[in-house]
């Protein structure tokens, strides 16, 4: 996961993710729930 301050990185550019565990942990949960399986996107590379 990828965390960033929108109000102070615009560009995304300083993952804040590593800082912030507490915030990561509470929305990992949320993503994974919210992850629709895809062909097209897939979330994982697929293992050779």
């Amino acid at each position: 996961i990828q965390l960033y301050n929108l109000k102070q990185d615009i560009g995304e550019t300083k993952n804040i993710a590593a800082t912030h565990p507490n915030v990561v942990k509470r929305i990992a949960p949320l993503f994974k729930e919210a992850h629709t399986p895809s062909e097209r996107f897939p979330l994982f590379a697929k293992k050779r």
